[in-house]
């Protein structure tokens, strides 16, 4: 993207995300944004030129905050499970955790924290890997857990999820899922059953008895849920 600098290079690319799938997320109405590991910004800027009167960020990493700042109206450097925060009952119309609660300890925790500053009408949006993807799967059969610098192995993810128990996560925090949608491993078409229940192989990996979903769900490594207070 011609707007990184060699400035924001520096960070890695993994702060540069600007996360468009998760973009077309936030409802258009959204005025007040809270970015929760905001990287860079870029996620951010795009809401601002999107329309989005202000976005806040909360950045662990500090050099990605200060490269925030420039993009995003206010930026919490810090982890967001405990440092201070002076937001308002109801302040944002819109929380972000885009790739953020599989890093950690206590995902939970930070969304019953942050819940109070979403506003009534408000929803969240999350980005979450699949541990239930083929890939992994694939892995464990052949007796791999092999972390890496990105991906469902991230070596930084202190989490893994499936879809129910990402939904659980949210409905044990105080929210009512709205709205899921998948990053789909294209493969999924080129061998999707034609009846079911289905049959998934993969190498030395075979599994029976799959309902539509079941089957589906083996090729999204990312869901993106949209959630609600009750």
């Amino acid at each position: 993207m011609s707007e990184i600098s060699g400035t924001d290079a520096a960070v890695g690319e993994y702060f540069l995300g600007d996360r468009p799938e998760v973009i077309q997320r936030v409802p258009e109405w959204a005025k007040s944004v809270l970015d929760v590991g905001c990287g860079a910004g870029l996620l951010g800027k795009k809401l601002k030129e999107r329309g989005v009167s202000r976005v806040t960020g909360i950045e662990l990493n500090p050099e990605a905050a200060q490269l925030a700042t420039r993009h995003l109206d206010a930026v919490y450097t810090g982890d967001a499970a405990s440092i201070p925060l002076d937001f308002a009952p109801g302040e944002f119309d819109t929380i972000i955790f885009a790739d953020v609660l599989e890093h950690l300890v206590n995902p939970g925790g930070l969304l019953v924290r942050l819940r109070p500053y979403l506003a009534p009408h408000g929803v969240i949006v999350t980005s979450i890997p699949n541990v239930r993807y083929f890939g992994m799967l694939h892995h464990l059969v052949e007796g791999h857990w092999t972390y890496a610098d990105s991906g469902i192995l991230d070596r930084t993810h202190l989490r893994f999820f499936t879809i129910r128990e990402m939904v659980n996560m949210l409905t044990a925090a105080g929210f009512r899922l709205t709205d899921v949608y998948e990053n789909l491993n294209q493969q999924y078409y080129e061998r999707q059953p034609t009846s079911y229940p289905a049959e998934f192989t993969n190498a030395r990996l075979r599994i029976t008895g799959l309902s539509d979903f079941e089957f589906r769900d083996l090729f999204v490594f990312q869901y993106i849920l949209v959630a609600a207070l009750p």
